[in-house]
């Protein structure tokens, strides 16, 4: 009799401990994939804050300025890169 509690009681705590195991990974993989999200998001922000402007003649390549302006080059005024 105290053999079948013993069993009994065994195979609850086993069950017990690999349903939260499972329950605790679900979770971690739940806060990395958050993070990440919000990793992204604070990324295209920031790209938005920062304007940059190109020649539209690329007279001087891909360079890029932080600033409105002329290029030094042909003198045409600077467009937004988007």
């Amino acid at each position: 009799m105290i053999q079948k509690i013993f069993i009994r009681a065994s195979i609850i705590l086993a069950l017990s401990f690999a349903f939260y195991a499972c329950n605790s990974r679900e979770t971690k993989d739940e806060k990395k994939q958050s993070d990440q999200v919000k990793a992204d998001s604070t990324a295209k922000d920031s790209k938005k804050l920062t304007a940059t402007y190109q020649c539209p003649m690329k007279c001087e390549g891909d360079k890029t300025y932080a600033e409105a302006g002329t290029c030094p080059e042909c003198k045409m005024d600077l467009v937004k890169v988007e």
